[in-house]
């Protein structure tokens, strides 16, 4: 199997990889969403590919997928997704006398100068991310899948797809 693009981790594995099925299928395996400059390389030199190959369905493979950043995750929804996005909804934490043992000083500050104490629940909502101009965005059919191999920042990024109907 011939890929004609991908991305090596220093430890010996592909992070993500593209190439085109027969069938005129694209596919990504995409093992670990890591390392967002070279992700952005990546994702411009195969969108490029399958825009100019005229590809239809696309297939992104998270089966074995470790996670990672979910800046990556953003940037491959920048040539998905249909419309805007966000990676959460909101986020809660609540405040425990353990947690609040467990911070650094400055982080205790933090909290401290947000009115938060034992027993609150602090909450953070996620603005959606707007779509950017994006000539090479895919608009045919997207697949992504997945397994119980499939961690973190992946699970995330499933959901958008589903979520956002990006695949």
């Amino acid at each position: 199997m011939q890929y004609l693009w991908e991305y090596t981790a220093g430890y010996g594995f592909r992070n993500y990889s593209y190439q085109t099925l027969p069938g005129n299928i694209g596919f990504i395996d995409f093992q670990a969403f890591a390392d967002i400059d070279k992700f952005r390389t990546f994702t411009h030199n195969t969108f490029s590919r399958i825009k100019e190959e005229g590809v239809e369905d696309l297939i992104i493979d998270i089966r074995r997928n470790s996670g990672g950043r979910s800046d990556v995750s953003e940037e491959l929804m920048q040539y998905i997704s249909p419309m805007a996005f966000a990676t959460f909804d909101t986020s809660q934490i609540k405040i425990s006398n353990f947690l609040i043992s467990e911070l650094t000083p400055a982080s205790r500050a933090y909290i401290d100068s947000l009115g938060y104490g034992p027993g609150s629940l602090m909450t953070e909502d996620f603005a959606l991310i707007p779509l950017r101009e994006n000539p090479l965005r895919f608009t045919g059919r997207c697949y992504v899948l997945t397994s119980g191999f499939s961690f973190s920042s992946a699970l995330d990024f499933s959901a958008m797809v589903r979520h956002y109907n990006a695949g």
